[in-house]
């Protein structure tokens, strides 16, 4: 089954990127303004999950926000593991506000599209 059909149809929404190479799937976030260690990531058969929360920082004493746009609260992703991957090898990293999950692919997954020769037997 390829990753396209295992995506609910408004994917794009939640997250920032969804990469495929030659030996991995990878999975990027834009958690801005999270903190890495508020974040949690769990796999459950096959299923990702991605959750954190970013709590509201209140106000200096005698200081009132005139606009906010800074993000807070919590989210939370469920996200379909395509077939043939190992999940046992998952990767996470954080860097310049992009959560990035790497989940590499089994041997077997890795070959490419091939044509494969008929012998036309007498």
């Amino acid at each position: 089954m390829t990753l396209a059909k295992l995506l609910p149809w408004n994917w794009v929404e939640k997250i920032t990127r969804i990469k495929r190479s030659s030996d991995a799937y990878i999975f990027q976030f834009d958690i801005a303004g999270f903190d890495p260690k508020d974040i949690h990531i769990t796999v459950s058969g096959n299923a990702l999950m991605v959750h954190g929360e970013k709590k509201y920082d209140r106000e200096k004493i005698g200081w009132r926000s005139y606009r906010r746009e800074r993000r807070f609260g919590a989210f939370y992703r469920v996200l379909p593991i395509p077939d043939g991957v190992d999940v046992n090898a998952l990767e996470a990293k954080y860097s310049k506000r992009i959560l990035t999950i790497r989940i590499p692919k089994l041997p077997a997954a890795r070959l490419r599209r091939r044509s494969i020769p008929i012998t036309v037997e007498a």
